[in-house]
């Protein structure tokens, strides 16, 4: 009798650990983060900012409390960052109101970030620190109390408030892994209405409420910091909110580094593809993919760079986006190094699944047979070699670059620049009725067609992935510009569908030209 329980016993037990184990494969259980990767990861510390405003303080521990791999301390007033010789926190949550900061503690919360210390803002702490403008890049917002303010010619509205309205919380990102799974919920708050917000945050939740501006919640990346901003979160209703607390603990999580980047992607790898030639090609791929991986501000991002084509083409599967500095094809029959008709079929079911795609220089150059159809479709124009009239001309005489398309997020954190000696290519067969948007122009063809003195441009189809062009980049030179390098290197983030930081991408080329 004794064997026959030990039998059951054992049979049952195997059957419990086998459907544990299916749930976890199969995600049904939400594990905590890193558990996959190894258990024993430390728990995620957590300094909680409070002061300046009142709150429930009976009922706001609920926020963060019951979160096996998250321990956390209140600091109620005080000053936090005005000595952090000791801080060893992983995530600073604030929750505070407070006015006024030292010059000190500016420079030290500035030390954190540059460590990659997490930052989660919640509700009124948007309104802290009003004379700190540098605060309002890092949140993604500006709401002053102040009457008339008006910075760079720009007035802006004194804000409105109130407290008791009910809001329809909708899920703008569901694949992002602080709202995946979730599903539009209801939740009674304080309405925030007027507040401003800054460009290069990626958009998390919004809301139907009139009472409310449409944005609620958001992620963006400041230095080596992942900043979660969340405007609900004034009372006791919120804070016991299933999916209030479930937002919070995710958004701690992903600051912390515990979950992916996500910013609309769940991949943040570039693939870079060069060949041999006269032109910078190897040396220049190399180049972007260390900035992208040093990039103070776009952080996680996974490169590779292949002469001609990765001898493991599935390492294409998981890319966000292929950036191709090559030779092209010629009007001598000579073929496109890179795009064979065989790459072409596989970079175009890719791409019909959301790779991103960016040709420099020679790489456009197609035959309108074999290549052109397919630039045309994946980024919107080409260098037509056989009788449209496309040109490039070398020059070493310093030639102005404009940008024309402010409000794209390409064009973020540089301005019209010069370059001293580069060659353009002009005249390009752009697609008819595609939604492209001009980049960056210079003025060398002023009897051209119409956008013939486009030089950068941008493809956003309505499916599938995203292009990005430039018709420079003859010489290595040209990258030293810091606005150049700036706008290239934006454009292969938008295209990898990489949120692109507020300021553009902060890099640094120290020592790695040779010439």
């Amino acid at each position: 009798m004794t064997d026959k329980r030990n039998s059951v016993w054992n049979f049952f037990s195997v059957l419990i650990l086998a459907v544990a184990v299916g749930a976890v494969v199969l995600g049904l259980v939400e594990r905590a983060p890193g558990a996959g990767a190894g258990a024993n990861l430390k728990k995620i510390s957590v300094l909680v900012i409070t002061g300046g405003h009142g709150y429930d303080k009976k009922t706001f521990p609920k926020t963060f409390a019951g979160q096996s791999d998250i321990d956390f301390k209140i600091a109620d007033g005080g000053k936090p960052f005005e000595d952090i010789s000791k801080w060893d926190y992983d995530v600073m949550v604030l929750y505070n109101f407070k006015q006024k900061i030292s010059e000190t503690s500016k420079a030290n919360f500035l030390k954190l970030l540059a460590r990659g210390v997490g930052l989660v803002c919640m509700h009124h702490a948007v309104a802290a620190y009003p004379d700190w403008i540098e605060y309002e890049k890092i949140i993604g917002a500006t709401y002053s109390l102040k009457k008339g303010l008006v910075r760079n010619g720009m007035k802006y509205m004194r804000p409105v408030w109130k407290h008791g309205v009910d809001f329809n919380v909708r899920i703008e990102d569901k694949s992002h892994p602080i709202t995946k799974g979730m599903s539009g919920f209801k939740i009674h708050d304080e309405s925030y209405r007027g507040w401003v917000h800054h460009p290069g945050s990626h958009v998390l939740l919004t809301t139907d409420q009139k009472l409310n501006n449409h944005r609620l919640a958001w992620t963006r990346f400041y230095k080596k910091a992942r900043v979660f901003f969340i405007q609900l979160g004034h009372g006791s209703h919120a804070f016991a909110s299933k999916d209030y607390q479930q937002l919070m603990a995710r958004g701690i999580r992903w600051a912390a580094g515990r979950l992916p980047a996500g910013a609309g992607a769940d991949s943040r790898k570039v693939v870079f593809l060069w060949s041999k030639g006269h032109h910078p090609n190897a040396e220049s791929s190399k180049l972007f993919a260390r900035c992208l991986k040093t990039a103070v501000n776009a952080p996680d991002i996974k490169t590779e760079v292949h002469e001609n084509w990765p001898a493991d083409e599935s390492t294409l599967n998981d890319a966000s986006a292929v950036v191709i500095y090559s030779e092209g094809a010629d009007k001598n029959g000579k073929p496109h190094p890179v795009l064979t008709p065989e790459r072409m079929k596989i970079l175009a079911g890719l791409k019909s699944k959301g790779l991103g795609v960016v040709l420099v220089h020679f790489s456009l150059y197609g035959s309108r047979k074999i290549e052109a159809p397919k630039m045309l479709d994946w980024v919107g124009a080409y260098y037509d070699f056989e009788g449209y009239g496309s040109v490039h001309k070398v020059s070493r005489k310093p030639l102005d670059c404009s940008p024309v398309s402010p409000d794209h997020p390409i064009s973020r954190g540089w301005k019209k620049f010069t370059l001293k000696e580069n060659e353009m290519y002009h005249n390009l067969k752009f697609a008819e009725g595609a939604s492209v948007v001009p980049i960056l122009t210079a003025p060398l063809m002023p009897q051209g067609k119409a956008g013939a003195n486009v030089i950068a441009w941008a493809l956003a189809p309505k499916s599938g992935g995203r292009g990005f062009a430039f018709g420079a980049g003859h010489f290595v030179s040209v990258w030293k510009n810091e606005d150049c390098r700036r706008m290239m290197l934006n454009g292969i983030l938008w295209a990898a569908k990489i949120q692109v930081p507020f300021d553009g991408i902060q890099t640094s080329v120290s020592g790695a030209f040779k010439r």
